[in-house]
C-alpha cells in the first residue's frame, strides 16, 4: 500500500500510522467479531453452544432429577418440560434447515422456563434455586430487611 501524498510503500498497519502524522481522518477498517450463536438450557439457564447442547440437556436433566429425589418430598418439583419451540428448534438444528428458527424466541423461552424452576423464599419473596433455599430461609430476616435497605 502506498501513501496518497507520498511515493512511499508501506504494509497495512505502517501506512495506517503513517497516515495519522498526516492528520488523516480516515478509521482503519473495522474488524468485526462475531460470537457464535448459543442456545440456553431450559433446565439450568446457562448457555451452551449448537452443537454440545443436546449433549448438556441430558446431563442436566439426569443432575436435575438427582437432586430433586435428594430433597424432602413435600418439596420435589415436576421434572421441567422443554418448551416448544425448543423442540421445533432442535430438530431443526440436527436437520438440514439449521438456523431457520429464531433464536432468540428459543432462548428466551429456555430462559422462562429456567426460571420457572427457582424457588420463592416464603420471607421475602426473593427466588432461588432448590439447593440454596434452604441455606437463604435460615438467614432470612424477610421483610424487615428489605425494609431497612430501602431506608438506607
Amino acid at each position: 500500500m502506498s501513501c496518497s501524498s507520498e511515493n512511499h510503500s508501506f504494509s497495512f498497519y505502517s501506512l495506517e500510522m503513517h497516515r495519522d502524522g498526516h492528520g488523516s481522518t480516515q478509521d482503519p477498517p473495522a474488524m468485526v467479531s462475531r460470537r457464535p450463536p448459543t442456545v440456553m438450557c431450559y433446565i439450568c439457564g446457562r448457555e451452551y453452544g449448537t452443537a454440545s447442547i443436546t449433549i448438556h440437556e441430558k446431563q442436566c436433566l439426569a443432575k436435575w432429577k438427582f437432586e430433586n429425589d435428594q430433597l424432602p418430598p413435600n418439596a420435589r418439583r415436576p421434572e421441567p418440560t422443554k418448551p416448544q419451540i425448543l423442540t421445533e428448534a432442535a430438530r431443526e438444528i440436527q436437520g438440514s434447515k439449521a438456523g431457520n428458527y429464531n433464536l432468540d424466541a428459543a432462548n428466551e423461552a429456555a430462559f422462562q422456563a429456567a426460571q420457572s424452576q427457582y424457588i420463592p423464599c416464603q420471607k421475602c419473596g426473593r427466588t432461588f434455586q432448590p439447593e440454596s433455599i434452604s441455606l437463604h430461609q435460615k438467614h432470612c430476616q424477610g421483610y424487615k430487611a428489605l425494609k431497612r435497605s430501602a431506608k438506607t
